[in-house]
């Protein structure tokens, strides 16, 4: 091999291996939002579909930054984000966050409607909220309704935290528990999922709470924080978000957004 064709060669090496540099470093040097979330069916699914996954995309990779989850019961994701090894834990109430001194999104993830569940053969009269006092109640482990202000007021009986929607559903089928307290979007996906007989219960609408993208306190998730309020008012303003609602079928009314 000529002199020539040996430099020609080198020099085509070294231009691949900055090639390779290049690509390497871009990939590892994207900024990526590291989230932690409980499993929620049709919002955070494990192949990475969903309502709020689909919304943090929107929101982020015009931004050049990335989407990374994992999935973890609710009191692992407050710890994980409280110290500081995940960036951000979804659909989370403001008192929430403040209890474990994160830090949140001045516009909302989710417009959650609160709902309760009871079965038809209990009897149950229902005339709003105060037909809750002196009940039984169950609800997932980590939401404190029994401290929501919205209950403020109502006297229960008793009331019980279980980890998964699964435990929720057989306490109340065995009449262990009056009333099952959830998200509506939760509990239509549960009963969707045909694993229980939806003609057996009737459900009743409690209130609408808005929820947020939940950080740790720090000057990246202040950055985060911008970015997401401000791509949320222009995905409101061009259709998009009320797009993604009604690709996973769920409603969307603007002013349930406003500041």
């Amino acid at each position: 091999m000529s002199v020539k064709r040996i430099f020609s060669y080198l020099f085509f090496l070294q231009v691949l291996a900055l090639m390779i540099l290049a690509t390497t470093w871009g990939a590892e040097s994207r900024d990526t939002l590291k989230v932690i979330t409980p499993q929620w069916e049709d919002q955070t699914n494990a192949d990475g579909s969903g309502l709020f996954f689909d919304i943090l995309r929107a929101v982020y990779e015009s931004e050049d930054i990335g989407l990374a989850y994992t999935f973890a019961p609710w009191k692992r994701c407050q710890a994980m984000v409280n110290a500081g090894n995940q960036d951000a834990m979804l659909c989370v109430w403001k008192s929430h966050a403040r209890q474990n001194h994160q830090i949140t999104t001045k516009m909302p993830l989710f417009v959650e409607e609160t709902a309760v569940v009871v079965k038809k053969a209990s009897g149950i009269i229902w005339k709003g909220i105060h037909s809750l006092d002196y009940k039984r109640a169950v609800w997932l482990r980590g939401y404190n309704y029994h401290q929501s202000s919205q209950m403020a007021g109502i006297q229960l009986a008793d009331w019980y935290e279980v980890d998964a929607q699964e435990d929720a559903w057989h306490q109340l089928d065995l009449d262990r528990f009056d009333a099952y307290i959830d998200a509506r979007i939760d509990i239509d996906g549960y009963l969707k999922s045909d694993r229980q007989n939806a003609g057996l219960y009737q459900i009743y609408p409690l209130w609408k709470q808005k929820a947020y993208v939940a950080f740790t306190d720090t000057k990246r998730s202040r950055r985060l924080i911008r970015i997401y309020d401000t791509r949320v008012k222009a995905l409101i303003a061009s259709g998009e978000l009320a797009r993604i609602h009604a690709k996973w079928g769920r409603a969307f009314d603007p002013a349930d957004w406003a500041e």
